[in-house]
């Protein structure tokens, strides 16, 4: 007998007996036995035989108990039923005989997914719930809902989102707009006027055009205007109008007069000969005589033969020439001067020399045979020297490309006008082609004919955004403090210069209008000496929107430190002094709306988006075209106090405050719509300036979205934590420059790494500037972004702060401290140590309030581990910690950090200065405002 275990459909299927002769014994050919074999087929065959027992005598032909011969392994149970065996294994084992390892043990699907091991680790199948696709159902099923209407096709997209391809005649994120063309597209050509109706529309036309869109003009007797000259006789035909002309005249409309023959009069005297010469009349006289028409006798001063202006005698039958200085020969043609005119460039003085040549003295300052070379030459790039036109000095002629006093500046066809827009705590899930009840219709209109950065990430500090982007630097080592509160001696470094600083010295138009936040306790900190020629805007955090002011402390100590400073060592202990020292009687109001060290007090009461966007649209305004033009606009969103004409247009959000967490989502919803609108406001100023066919246009979030307010869904984290929802950046690359002049309708999604920093490089090589050693963290991603080339960047350094406090021990020795904060990405890997959740922040999942089916996912408040390791690209979501299954992938990230460590530097904790208290500038309404109140630039 023979026993076989097969499993064709799934493990453990019972085993089947078949009767066989002893032939595979040949000692007896007449005893009878039983060979029990284990193994199991699949549809192409056996796969593998495990175990062959030995020959079993037995006295009839029934089959044998095989649990007797224990083919389970690993702790397998055997259970028959007298015709076969089952194998029931224990969890981390399967197969027929339980020695596979089991896949699905380590429960590798997501969001309660069924997991189905097929044997191979390529096999594993994930059955997810509705609501979750990908292999592992790591992603929510955004087209569950079916959010494409009338008969549109719902995509999923790996960011999370959904794309709708819409059938015919309809259009927008969800396929609703019916695509009528109407009367909003101006289709009615040579003024005529149009009606929309249900089937399109209806042009009226004038009374000398016809058609559908007006664009066939009515044929009319074209003589009635008579268009024949000189009497010529008009004939109106389908082609236009005839002139038939006159006897002598000629042309369309008989405007030319024929020519005749000018000899036949023979104007010519004296025998002379008439001839036709370039269309004019010409005498050829006989001998003896001269003139125009011959009347001339030769040897007569009459027409007077001497030139330049020589005296004429004749004496007989000739003449001769008495001649000027400078002039010989028999009619004082010849020219014996030289130097007239003076052939000396550059106010040379010109001599003759003894060879019938002339000498050129120069001025100082030039050389050369004529004074035309120019010593030294301080014309650059091919530019040339020549006398200015002060008489002292020189200026250059430049080449084609350059421009400038010493021909230094690149003119505008090889660097653009730059124009970046940012837009404050911006959630990833605040704009309206990602969450479709946000109304942002330039934004998505950008998203789609822009190129979109999907791998882009920002900072989750305003400070550290904007001192990493102007500076090209990581912000750990920058040594600025991450956000930079109110009456603190504390700005950006001056080090290196900064990318605004680098753009005016190559000729650049620069202005910073929004939020500056970089520091501005002393003169060199302020904007206009950082490289901006103007500013408008608030120096803090942040500010109210309507009267400008912001409250902040500006104490040293709190009730139970008084007089104690708040600048310690380590940053729990400064910000609980800070806390303290904030209650409502230690505080301090003073306005903050600057243009030019100037408090903008007659602009108090005006919403400050709408400020921003003026002021934008009226540098560019302004601007001269010979130059380029650098504009900064920096948005402020994250606390929401929008007008009715902003509110109004949310129509798909309640009002009031939503969810749990008293969610003000329709006040965000506005406050992005009016960045939305000022954006592109800020592009039509840009076309009708005729600057728009040569700009680069970024708009960029600065960190990510507050847990209250804004929204980062399906995002985990919020603004103050290094996960993703916390500094993946919103990044579209737009402008003719960018993608030409005939972008398509399909969107370009760039899944690249960039970061922040790469501003600083790709905007300075587009600009010519020179970079010199500065921006030592920054890539030029140009080309990168613009063809979809491999980024050259493969890691970024989002955080390493030594002043936050510590969490646990160090997981290895001779490595980077574990328990130290810092966050690093390499590849594909992020790794976090210390603490995740960074200052304020929250580490969880957030749902967005407008959605109340969606619910908030807590982070797990039991995790201390101060090592967590995530794989982006899998999962973006940032929900199965790797570090205990890739520890070796956790030591070779702890090594790069400790490279990097020496790099840093440490973050200040500068106490509030009393000195920095709000100064006040206007006695009839009692304002204070926020200045600088150290002055460190002298002026000589």
């Amino acid at each position: 007998m023979q026993w076989i275990a097969r499993n064709i459909v799934s493990w453990g299927e019972w085993g089947e007996c078949y009767t066989t002769g002893d032939s595979a014994h040949r000692r007896s050919r007449t005893r009878s036995g039983y060979i029990l074999e284990f193994g199991y087929y699949t549809n192409d065959g056996p796969l593998y035989q495990h175990y062959t027992g030995p020959l079993v005598e037995a006295d009839d032909e029934s089959c044998p108990d095989p649990c007797n011969f224990s083919p389970c392994k690993n702790g397998g149970h055997c259970s028959t039923d007298g015709t076969g065996f089952k194998c029931t294994c224990t969890s981390e084992w399967t197969g027929p005989i339980c020695i596979e390892l089991n896949r699905c043990n380590s429960s590798p699907c997501m969001n309660n997914g069924t997991c189905f091991d097929k044997g191979s680790e390529k096999d594993i199948k994930c059955i997810c719930h509705p609501g979750w696709i990908g292999p592992k159902c790591q992603r929510r099923d955004a087209c569950m809902s079916n959010p494409c209407k009338n008969n549109g096709t719902c995509d999923n997209l790996r960011s999370g989102e959904f794309k709708c391809s819409c059938s015919p005649k309809w259009s927008g994120p969800t396929c609703s707009i019916f695509e009528k063309v109407g009367c909003s597209s101006e289709p009615c050509k040579n003024s005529g006027q149009c009606t929309d109706t249900e089937q399109g529309y209806i042009c009226s036309c004038g009374s000398e055009w016809t058609g559908k869109t007006c664009e066939t003009k009515i044929q009319t007797n074209q003589c009635s205007t008579n268009p024949c000259k000189n009497s010529g006789q008009c004939t109106d035909t389908d082609q236009g109008y005839i002139c038939s002309c006159g006897s002598e005249w000629t042309g369309k409309t008989c405007e030319t007069k024929i020519q005749t023959n000018q000899c036949s009069t023979n104007p010519c005297e004296n025998g002379g000969t008439c001839i036709i010469s370039k269309s004019k009349e010409k005498c050829k006289c006989k001998p003896g005589w001269s003139g125009r028409k011959c009347g001339a006798k030769v040897g007569n001063c009459s027409p007077n033969p001497c030139k330049n202006k020589g005296v004429c005698t004749t004496v007989g039958n000739k003449f001769s020439c008495k001649c000027r200085s400078h002039f010989t020969g028999s009619t004082c043609a010849i020219r014996t001067d030289h130097c007239i005119p003076n052939p000396c460039k550059n106010r040379g003085v010109c001599s003759d020399n003894r060879k019938g040549g002339t000498l050129c003295t120069c001025m100082s300052g030039w050389s050369g045979n004529t004074c035309e070379i120019c010593m030294p030459n301080a014309c650059k790039n091919g530019g040339t020297c020549k006398m200015a036109v002060s008489g002292s000095g020189v200026d250059c002629d430049c080449t084609s490309d350059w421009e400038g006093t010493t021909c230094d500046i690149r003119r505008k066809q090889d660097t653009p006008n730059i124009v970046l827009v940012i837009s404050g705590a911006l959630g990833y899930n605040d704009v309206g082609f990602r969450n479709p009840k946000f109304v942002t219709p330039v934004i998505d209109a950008l998203a789609k004919e822009g190129i979109r950065l999907d791998n882009y990430y920002v900072d989750s500090f305003s400070t550290a955004f904007r001192a990493s982007l102007i500076t090209g630097t990581y912000f750990p080592n920058t040594g600025a403090m991450a956000s930079i509160p109110n009456a603190v001696d504390n700005c950006i470094p001056h080090d290196e210069l900064n990318l605004a600083e680098r753009l005016q010295r190559v000729g650049y138009s620069t202005s910073f209008i929004g939020k500056w936040h970089m520091g501005y306790s002393r003169t060199s900190c302020l904007p206009r000496n950082r490289g901006f020629d103007y500013f408008y805007g608030s120096y803090g955090p942040w500010k109210n929107q309507i009267n400008h002011t912001f409250t902040a402390c500006t104490r040293r100590g709190n009730e139970t430190t008084s007089g104690m400073p708040c600048c310690l060592n380590r940053s729990d202990k400064f910000r609980k002094c800070v806390k303290n020292c904030w209650d409502k009687k230690n505080n301090v109001q003073g306005f903050d709306l600057i243009e030019n060290e100037t408090p903008a007090v007659n602009d108090q009461g005006i919403f400050g988006t709408d400020l921003i966007t003026e002021k934008a649209i009226y540098r560019i305004g302004i601007h001269n075209p010979k130059k380029r033009l650098f504009l900064t606009v920096a948005y402020q969103t994250h606390f929401p106090a929008p007008t009715e004409n902003y509110r109004n247009k949310i129509t798909n959000i309640t009002d009031g405050k939503l969810g749990p967490l008293n969610s003000p989502r329709k006040d965000v919803a506005a406050m992005v719509n009016a960045v939305d609108t000022g954006l592109g406001r800020i592009i039509d100023k840009l076309k009708q300036a005729g600057l728009w066919g040569n700009t680069v246009l970024l708009f960029t979030s600065g960190q990510g979205g507050h847990r209250r307010k804004n929204n980062n869904w399906p995002l985990r984290g919020t603004t103050h934590t290094y996960f993703e929802g916390g500094i993946r950046g919103l990044g579209i690359l737009a402008g003719p420059v960018t993608i030409g002049t005939n972008a398509t309708d399909a969107p370009v999604y760039n899944e690249q790494l960039y970061h922040m920093t790469d501003w600083y490089k790709t905007f300075l090589k587009l600009a010519g500037a020179d970079i010199g050693t500065s921006g030592a963290d920054s890539y030029d991603i140009w080309n990168s972004v613009r063809f979809g080339t491999e980024s050259p960047r493969t890691e970024i350094l989002h955080a390493l702060n030594i002043e936050m406090p510590r969490l646990g021990s160090p997981l290895y020795s001779n490595t980077f401290d574990s328990s130290v904060q810092a966050t690093i990405r390499m590849g594909d890997y992020k790794l976090f140590t210390g603490r995740i959740s960074g200052t304020g922040g929250f580490s969880g999942w957030v749902a967005p309030a407008e959605y109340p089916e969606l619910v908030t996912i807590e982070p797990d408040l039991k995790d201390t581990s101060n090592v967590h390791l995530y794989n982006i690209k899998d999962d973006p979501m940032e929900k199965i910690d790797l570090s205990a299954v890739m520890p070796d992938k956790v030591r070779e990230m702890l090594n790069r950090l400790q490279e990097l460590q020496p790099m840093t530097k440490r973050e200040p904790y500068t106490c509030p200065d009393p000195a920095g208290a709000p100064v006040l500038v206007s006695t009839e309404e009692d304002m204070y405002s926020w200045l600088s109140w150290v002055d460190d630039l002298i002026v000589s």
